[in-house]
């Protein structure tokens, strides 16, 4: 922002802001200087990406010898949509000026003022909606970990942006109010009409700071919420190893016992009873087929506890991956109520 360092005959201000363009259209402002901020908003109704860009606008009037003003405004070529509710704004449906005097210069004034809060509300309401659509779950797709740390690394992207726009706005408001107490407004009487003109702009740049200050509260907010939910993530992940490797252990015992218990029993008993009923011919040892029987079962037992293990290892998987999306969509659900 500049102006002029005050005097009684003319004034001079001009600042920055940030403007929506599309297509090839750039402001010189823009491309002057390298680090010039470049906001990119994703809409999720069209899909198409709006781009915000910073422009700048500059005011000089001067008080003729006659106690009558004359003004120039300059904008960016490519502002032609600013330029048209301007005059709009100023002439309606005259061609020209009307009012040479006192009312010409404060209505010029108030008119580049007003202009430059209805383009901060259009950029706050798109900033808003791009930092809901960041925030939205998506309920056909579970989210990973690799998603939630980029949604975090957007939200702080965000957050400095908000920053940003704190202090521009905060830089025309101390603007607006600079301009009451311009020498050149005193010297001309034109505080009070000055005051009246400006009232409606300054109301909507101290609610563009309220609504600035919400956004940075909802988005440390989600910021603290996607953390915690990667660190529930990473606490629940290290319990269900814990789990998994209690049953893997329990599954392990199973096996050990029937490979160096059940099998060599069941084999021993096997082979003794072909010996005996072929030292005695006799087919009936009820002994012997009772604890052969007995061998059968222990083998199917620990095959069926096998098969247990591999089936709850499964479910286990497939209950994990419902259970991450109810946690991540409720708890974002939460927030954005």
């Amino acid at each position: 922002m500049k102006t002029d360092g005050g005097t009684k005959d003319s004034i001079f201000f001009s600042f920055q802001f940030l403007g929506q363009y599309a297509g090839n259209d750039r402001p010189f402002e823009a491309s002057r200087v390298s680090t010039s901020p470049k906001l990119s908003f994703f809409d999720p109704k069209t899909g198409a990406r709006r781009e915000w860009l910073v422009s700048r606008i500059s005011l000089f009037a001067k008080r003729r010898s006659n106690n009558t003003y004359y003004s120039l405004l300059f904008l960016d070529p490519v502002d032609t949509v600013l330029s048209v509710a301007l005059k709009t704004l100023l002439l309606g449906d005259e061609n020209n000026l009307p009012l040479p005097k006192s009312d010409h210069i404060v209505g010029v004034i108030s008119s580049v003022m007003y202009m430059m809060a209805l383009i901060f509300s259009q950029f706050l309401q798109d900033a808003e909606r791009n930092l809901k659509s960041v925030t939205r779950p998506n309920p056909e797709k579970a989210p990973l970990l690799q998603d939630l740390v980029e949604t975090i690394r957007e939200l702080h992207e965000l957050l400095d942006l908000w920053r940003e726009v704190h202090c521009r706005v905060l830089a025309v408001q101390k603007l607006a109010r600079d301009i009451m107490n311009h020498p050149f407004i005193i010297a001309g009487g034109f505080q009070g009409l000055m005051a009246t003109s400006l009232r409606k702009p300054r109301g909507m740049f101290e609610h563009h700071i309220d609504t600035i200050g919400d956004l940075i509260e909802k988005t440390k907010s989600h910021i603290s919420l996607i953390f915690n939910i990667t660190t529930l993530y990473d606490s629940r992940a290290a319990l269900e190893e814990s789990r998994s490797a209690n049953k893997f252990a329990s599954s392990s015992n199973n096996m050990t016992s029937l490979t160096f218990i059940y099998l060599p029993i069941s084999i021993a008993a096997a082979i003794f009873g072909m010996n005996v009923d072929f030292i005695t011919g006799d087919r009936t040892q009820p002994t012997i087929l009772a604890f052969i029987g007995l061998a059968a079962v222990l083998i199917a037992i620990s095959i069926a506890q096998s098969y247990q293990v591999q089936s709850f290892l499964l479910t286990l998987n497939l209950g994990n991956w419902a259970l991450d999306r109810l946690v991540f969509c409720g708890l974002i659900g939460q927030v954005r109520e």
